[in-house]
């Protein structure tokens, strides 16, 4: 197994191992809400779930809509700096802007 391919596998662990926590923690948040009365609790461990489970959405939500990478006017995908740099010529950068 060459090195891209195990980056490739293990990013595909990652991102499954998010999903289900999102979707674990999701569903430990509407058992809580169900079975407690979580919302008319003043406790402070309560007001903290309430809130991680929002940041949580927020961050799904945020990857769902996120803006889509531009590319430059001759249709390449951009570049890390826009110009000729070190890091562009290291990672054989095809950009316009870099040729």
């Amino acid at each position: 197994m060459d090195f891209l391919t195990l980056l490739l596998v293990l990013f595909f662990i990652f991102l499954h191992g998010q999903v289900l926590g999102v979707i674990t923690s999701t569903i430990g948040v509407a058992i809580a809400f169900k079975k407690f009365d979580a919302l008319n609790d003043e406790m402070t461990h309560t007001k903290l779930g309430v809130a991680i489970m929002v940041l949580v959405w927020i961050q799904v939500l945020l990857s769902v809509i996120r803006p889509k990478r531009l590319a430059d006017s001759a249709g390449d995908p951009p570049c890390f700096c826009g110009t000729n740099c070190e890091i562009c010529k290291q990672t054989n950068c095809v950009c316009s802007s870099c040729q």
